[in-house]
């Protein structure tokens, strides 16, 4: 099993990968309310999740999404 740290800058990935409990490893400030989220994984399981986001198949708790949302918000603005 090959660990790999994910970045992505997608809002909405972020979210999905959060609520897919996947652990945040930090948050990287870009200025302007802009960042990238730093997730760590197994990279078969994180591209998988990622292509199905975008292939429109991922599917999620939608309780554990918005607790995601929110959550990411959080650390974004504090």
């Amino acid at each position: 099993m090959l660990m790999i740290e994910y970045k992505t800058r997608d809002f909405y990935i972020a979210s999905l990968l959060r609520a897919s409990n996947y652990p945040l490893l930090g948050l990287e400030r870009e200025g302007r309310g802009q960042a990238t989220f730093v997730f760590s994984g197994e990279k078969g399981q994180l591209s998988a999740l990622v292509t199905k986001y975008w292939d429109r198949q991922a599917t999620v708790d939608p309780r554990a999404f918005v607790e995601a949302i929110n959550e990411l918000k959080t650390r974004m603005y504090s």
